[in-house]
């Protein structure tokens, strides 16, 4: 069966706003992955306006440093998880990723525990305890951390 557009009537900010609203009016716990890009951010301002207007004074944020970023975008991320309004768990723990580097790619492991890492941890990081081993996924790593949360 085709599927076939609807289309609101309103803006994509209105209807974003309107989303997060039924988001924080439908769960007990919401969190909200930040990049420090310029989208998660707006994101993050937005459901701050919507969990405000729930009745919460915080936002629950998580952040996987992929250990490849720059301290421009960490000291930016950083600033983010000092406010007050941010209740942020900062991630470095080994992740399968992949790298793009002159068209070809690669497989590694982020903040990898069997080699120098790129740059260090900050001390503010969450990391795996002593003995623990694990290597987690894109989807292993969200279960992980918004388990957090709850």
């Amino acid at each position: 069966m085709p599927r076939v557009r609807e289309y609101l009537g309103i803006d994509v900010l209105t209807a974003a706003r309107e989303r997060l609203r039924n988001v924080y009016e439908t769960f007990d716990t919401v969190v909200v992955c930040f990049s420090g890009g310029k989208e998660s951010l707006a994101l993050l301002h937005l459901a701050k306006e919507a969990a405000n207007a729930a009745g919460q004074a915080v936002v629950n944020v998580i952040f996987r440093d992929e250990e490849l970023i720059t301290q421009v975008v960490i000291d930016f991320v950083d600033h983010y998880r000092k406010l007050p309004w941010v209740r942020m768990l900062y991630f470095a723990v080994p992740l399968h990723s992949t790298e793009y580097v002159l068209g070809q790619n690669r497989g590694y492991v982020q903040w990898d525990l069997s080699r120098p890492h790129v740059r260090e941890r900050p001390a503010f990081a969450l990391t795996l305890p002593p003995g623990d081993t694990r290597v987690f996924d894109q989807y292993t790593m969200d279960d992980y951390a918004v388990g957090f949360f709850k």
